[in-house]
């Protein structure tokens, strides 16, 4: 399912930014949500947020969604919810793909700089 795949794929990102940058990821219970949190942040003198504040209800609630997905064995999925999470999607898609691109702009201008020294 498409709206699984995107949130996984936006975390698989996440984790990799958390890993090689932060040099933390976080684990246990809620390592999903702490993730999601800790990309939000500034991280002084090493990266700015990843993604703004203002997308974390958005980006929650289609985390919950993937969790219900991935253990909803043979649960019949309700359409109207699912219209729900598409509708979601699709307006935080295009804010999420702009401030990916702009975090993708930071590391290049930071890898140039480094080269440059």
């Amino acid at each position: 399912m498409g709206l699984h795949g995107w949130y996984t794929g936006l975390e698989a990102l996440l984790e990799r930014v958390a890993r090689q940058i932060d040099g933390r990821i976080p684990a246990g219970d809620r390592s999903h949500r702490e993730l999601l949190s800790q990309s939000m942040v500034d991280v002084a003198g090493s990266r700015p947020a990843v993604l703004p504040r203002s997308l974390e209800p958005g980006l929650l609630a289609l985390l919950a969604f993937r969790h219900f997905f991935r253990h909803a064995y043979g649960v019949k999925l309700d359409p109207a919810r699912l219209r729900l999470e598409l509708e979601r999607l699709l307006l935080l898609e295009p804010v999420v793909s702009r401030e990916l691109d702009e975090f993708a702009a930071f590391l290049q201008e930071t890898a140039d700089a480094l080269v440059n020294l």
